[in-house]
């Protein structure tokens, strides 16, 4: 009777260790989704949202959970890229089958509050272009044309001064 208790514990532990490796096999499988939620989670806890949209985005790109993208819009919404929460809300909105109507509420109303940030910064940005061409910091029919979202180092560099008030080099 002994070796047979000595094998039925054998087999109990294999049979203990081969549903651990399987658990652990399922756990790898998820192309490290979870580490990359956890971090983050973490993240965003910490209030490094940079960090946050990058492991939100990394998670994204293994497992497209529309939740990941209300959890992008609300690191963007933080850092102050209302044009970037705003796309991220919407997305959700567009990809989450069934929103609880409580976050729809939220979410229209941050939408709104974004809309009319992004309106505003608009509007400010052509304010400040039509100050450097009146000014003659950009000639008139270049201020019509520079980007007014970013992308253009030189427009970028002359929204930064304006907007500081160290724009004080004329053209000639």
């Amino acid at each position: 009777r002994a070796p047979r208790r000595g094998l039925r514990g054998v087999l109990l532990l294999l049979a203990l260790l081969l549903v651990g490796a399987l658990a652990l096999g399922r756990a790898e499988d998820d192309g490290g989704f979870a580490r990359h939620l956890s971090r983050a989670r973490t993240a965003f806890e910490q209030k490094d949202y940079d960090r946050a949209v990058r492991e939100y985005r990394a998670a994204y790109h293994i497992r497209q959970a529309p939740g990941l993208l209300l959890n992008l819009g609300q690191a963007h919404r933080m850092m102050g890229n209302a044009a970037d929460a705003l796309g991220y809300y919407q997305m959700y909105l567009l990809k989450e089958p069934q929103p609880r109507a409580d976050v729809v509420t939220e979410l229209e109303a941050y939408i709104k509050q974004l809309d009319a940030l992004s309106e505003t910064a608009a509007a400010r940005k052509k304010e400040i272009m039509s100050t450097l061409a009146r000014l003659r910091l950009v000639p008139q029919d270049v201020a019509g044309r520079l980007p007014r979202q970013g992308g253009d180092s030189y427009a970028e560099s002359l929204w930064k001064a304006a907007e500081s008030g160290q724009a004080t080099a004329p053209l000639r």
